[in-house]
């Protein structure tokens, strides 16, 4: 609430200023009238630019974004040269040139700022927020975010508000909180099923079936990514359900469908093809690159990551080419290439340094890490794993920071350091647990339960292992179920049960066969091979062998690998017979090298020939090109020439108008300060007027206040004050709003604490009375206008005795049931209504308000017995005067009263929320009228 104050006081400052200094400056009003075909060629030129950049056209789209600044130039629109420094800003951060992406966003704010344009100046806002936010400048990024979509609120602009709700999600994602991410995605999802979906910003359904992703939660993932399916078809866009058809097979491979996930990829990738979204094609290949990963497939893999490295390459992708060679990275670790891997781990680690990008760098330090506890090097593992936590803890990413700790479990634990291992998982899992991430919880458990088997704590490694089976069943991962029956199967066996370890290493194993998962079969086989030889089944342990070997050794050669395998088994399981099945091994690999020394010699041989023969081909080609070249550049030559003193030019007067921009826009600053300071102070002496809201929920413990003031001072406000036994509760609505009803707001204030003082018997009629003419005094004395004054309900609580009076403000009490209320002095000023469950009394104030009016008379007093179970409401006008919906009408007294009709049962929290929503949603797009206050008390 305080940074939607700090916004509208911006506002409130510009709008009265700016005229002003526009007129003295001689700034355009109205940013120029450009004639229909200039707008035509705008909107061209607009659409060109957009074009460019989906297809990540850089060069292009610079062109023509460069187009519409000159023309915005020459038309002397500001917002048209705001809109294209933005289009130039995002263009620039795509390239990665961020000092000038700052700086052009910055141009944009001051311009849309001069030009009182609230539309593009919260897209400003979000386009500096975005730069800051592909530097990983977590904090600056949400606060650009925050002020573009408090702009976006005030103003009544629900799209942008929609954008910026998603930008601040996409923030707290990337700095590693899934829970804050969710809440600012569930908001934009709100409003975005409301008011309907663009194609230009997506459905806010896919990130957060990405979040429940991340965090293990399929089935809801699923869910939220169907409805975002749902809305593309509606709107007909194609590479919106491409988008999540690539999310819906991440989801079925983390589930352990393979085989689904890869149909969804294909159909992803099927769509982006034809689009010609080479980008998203990219991501998908990589993805079907992980499939083929973990199914052993390494070769088709590696093919598959390769030819997204060169798609990202040619389009200047660095966080994608980043992607790319870090799953190569892990391919060739998996192959034993650590040599390789570590080559393209480490240039993962370089690009992520390069785009600033630092949660993309601890990802590729943990990367690093791992790589080298595969090699047993601890020391250097350590000193990796060590840096990312840093780095994590840094930018607060919580869920890279628990999969760390995992990394360092894993680390101790390959140690034989087990308490550090122990230490390092609990740790892992308390965060699990407080950022509601199920595959962390479910790794940390796994890891616990191994080291506690080997502990000999089989009790706590029994409820361990019962843990993980219900979070792997909740998931629905197969991976993960095999990884909890092996931590079974090891248990029964450490606890002397070698039947029931057998049973469970067999589902397992049965489970890992039907994934198709290279990496989990390799681990199943292994434990059932362990059980079987154990229990000194030959046949079935071999035939665990056989896998197991298969798997781990990856070969090639399909003639000899299972006489390999056979006899690598009985060399483990006959010592009398090793050293001849050592020997075997070592021939036949001697002669498969010099077959491979042989066949290598004749392929460069054979190569180098190809070689020279295509050079030669290439050096004549290019000598006849390079002769027809000549003939042209000296043409070309005057031609670029020309274009550099246009350029020279072109630049001079961008570079006046920036300095004449840059001057007007710190005048503006030191201005709007100077207002800004004043109207905040004036905020600070009304907000010193009302309650606090301690006091309030002390005196009142089941009540709420909606208080939505029009600009950042107000002419509402409501008084609640302890007298003895008696409480003195009140909403006031003072003539206007702003700064003026503000003034006038402390003035009445002021007497009516006076006149509760100088009333003994507290009666609200006489307090009214008393008030009035303190406000008359005051007024006179101040040689103010008539109209100055205030409406007000009070009412006075002794218990469940209630006493009214209201000036020209009525108080509504609903009561379940039946209308039965016992009314003193009853007048035409009560109503009574019915409801279906409740009726609803009405009581009226007097016509006549506190101030200057042509006959008053004493205000009149009404007093009710109340009931528990009764709700009052007491409010301004503001709400049932506000114009919106569909036709733009008044919301209107009788809606107003149906809404709090149907709010009646609930939770004084939860009919605040529906108060604030409905009249957010009723508002829309409209400019809101006047202050809103309305109180509800539960007696």
């Amino acid at each position: 609430m305080a940074n939607l104050r700090r916004i509208i006081g911006l506002a409130f400052c510009l709008w009265v200023i700016i005229p002003m200094y526009s007129s003295t400056r001689g700034l355009p009003q109205n940013g120029g009238q450009p004639l229909a075909q200039d707008s035509i060629r705008w909107q061209k030129l607009k659409e060109s630019a957009m074009a460019a950049m989906q297809r990540q056209d850089w060069d292009s789209a610079a062109l023509f974004a460069r187009e519409q600044l000159q023309f915005a130039i020459a038309a002397s629109s500001l917002r048209k040269q705001s809109d294209a420094l933005c289009t130039l800003a995002s263009i620039a951060r795509k390239q990665q040139r961020y000092v000038s992406a700052d700086s052009l966003a910055r141009q944009a704010v001051a311009l849309a700022t001069l030009q009182q344009d609230t539309l593009v100046l919260s897209k400003s806002w979000f386009v500096l927020g975005d730069v800051y936010l592909v530097q990983s400048q977590f904090d600056s990024a949400q606060t650009f975010y925050t002020q573009g979509t408090l702009l976006a609120e005030w103003s009544g602009d629900t799209a942008q508000q929609i954008y910026g709700l998603r930008t601040l999600g996409e923030a707290w994602s990337r700095r590693g909180d899934p829970m804050s991410a969710l809440t600012q995605y569930q908001k934009a999802a709100e409003l975005q099923d409301v008011f309907g979906i663009t194609a230009l910003w997506g459905s806010v359904h896919q990130p957060i079936g990405a979040l429940y992703e991340a965090l293990g939660r399929y089935s809801d993932a699923i869910s939220e990514y169907e409805m975002a399916l749902h809305q593309y078809q509606e709107i007909g866009d194609s590479l919106g359900k491409a988008r999540i058809y690539n999310n819906l097979g991440v989801v079925h491979k983390g589930l352990g469908n393979h085989d689904e996930a890869t149909m969804w990829y294909e159909k992803s990738l099927a769509i982006k093809q034809a689009s010609g979204d080479v980008r998203g094609a990219a991501i998908t290949l990589l993805n079907i690159g992980i499939i083929l990963k973990n199914k052993g497939d390494y070769p088709r893999a590696v093919e598959a990551y390769e030819k997204s490295l060169v798609i990202f390459d040619s389009i200047n992708f660095d966080r994608g080419v980043g992607a790319a060679v870090a799953n190569l990275g892990v391919v060739y670790k998996n192959e034993g290439n650590f040599k390789k891997a570590q080559e393209y781990l480490n240039w993962g680690l370089e690009i992520s340094r390069k785009l600033k990008d630092r949660r993309g760098e601890a990802g590729a330090l943990s990367n690093l890490g791992n790589l080298f506890l595969s090699q047993k090097e601890y020391e250097l593992a350590l000193e990796h794993f060590d840096q990312a936590l840093v780095i994590e803890e840094e930018t607060g990413d919580r869920e890279g920071y628990a999969i760390t700790c995992l990394d360092m479990g894993q680390l101790y634990r390959s140690w034989e350091k087990k308490d550090l291992a122990v230490g390092y998982y609990r740790q892992a899992k308390l965060i699990g647990e407080e950022i509601g991430s199920k595959p962390v919880l479910i790794e940390a458990t796994l890891g616990l339960g191994e080291l506690l088997i080997q502990q000999g704590q089989y009790t706590v490694a029994e409820q361990l292992a019962k843990e993980a089976q219900a979070l792997a069943e909740e998931v629905g991962s197969k991976a993960y179920l095999t990884n909890v029956l092996g931590l079974q199967a090891r248990l029964a066996g450490a606890k002397g049960l070698p039947q029931k370890a057998r049973q469970f290493a067999r589902e397992s194993y049965t489970l890992a066969l039907g994934m198709n998962d290279a990496q989990v079969l390799k681990g199943s086989a292994e434990l059932l091979y362990q059980i079987e030889r154990d229990l000194g089944n030959s046949q079935d342990a071999l035939a665990a062998y056989e896998t197991f070997v298969t798997l781990r050794d990856s070969l090639d050669n399909e003639e000899f690998q299972k006489k390999l395998i056979r006899e690598e088994y009985e060399r483990k399981a006959m010592l009398d017979s090793i050293q001849n099945a050592e020997a075997l091994v070592l021939a036949e690999a001697n002669l498969v090298t010099e077959q491979t020394r042989r066949r290598l010699q004749t392929t460069t041989l054979v190569s180098g020939l190809l070689v020279a023969l295509l050079l030669s081909s290439v050096v004549y080609q290019r000598f006849r090109v390079v002769r027809q070249q000549r003939n042209t550049i000296a043409l070309q030559k005057e031609e670029v020439n020309q274009a550099l003193d246009t350029v020279e030019t072109m630049n001079g007067e961008l570079s006046q108008q920036k300095e004449q921009v840059e001057q007007a826009f710190q005048a503006l600053e030191v201005k709007n300060k100077e207002v800004l300071d004043s109207i905040t102070y004036a905020r600070r002496i009304q907000s010193a007027i009302l309650p606090t809201a301690e006091r309030v929920s002390e005196l009142l413990p089941r009540h709420f206040i909606h208080y939505a003031p029009k600009a950042i001072v107000a002419g509402d406000f409501y008084f609640v004050q302890q007298e003895g036994s008696k409480l003195i509760v009140a909403v006031a609505d003072c003539t206007g709003h702003g700064v003026p009803a503000a003034l006038v707001s402390v003035m009445c204030h002021h007497a009516l604490v006076r006149a509760i003082d100088e009333v003994p018997t507290l009666s609200p009629g006489e307090i009214l009375d008393h008030t009035r003419s303190l406000v008359i005094e005051e007024l006179k004395a101040n040689d103010s206008s008539l109209a100055d004054g205030m409406d007000i309900a009070l009412c006075v609580l002794d218990g469940l005795d209630l006493r009214f009076a209201g000036a020209y403000r009525p108080l509504w009490i609903f009561r379940p049931g039946e209308p039965s209320f016992a009314i003193e002095e009853q007048e035409k000023k009560v109503k009574v209504f019915a409801g279906e469950t409740h009726a609803m009394l009405e009581l009226k104030g007097d016509r006549q308000p506190i101030g200057k009016f042509p006959s008053t008379l004493p205000f009149s007093m009404h007093r009710l017995t109340l009931e528990p179970g009764d709700t009052l409401y007491l409010f301004s006008d503001g709400f049932a005067d506000q114009f919106g919906g569909e036709k733009g009408k008044k919301f209107s007294n009788q809606s107003f009263r149906d809404m709090l009709l149907t709010l009646q049962g609930r939770p004084m929290g939860e009919q605040q929320a529906h108060l604030e929503h409905t009249f957010a949603r009723w508002k829309g797009d409209q400019e809101q009228l006047d202050d809103v206050c309305v109180m509800g008390i539960q007696a």
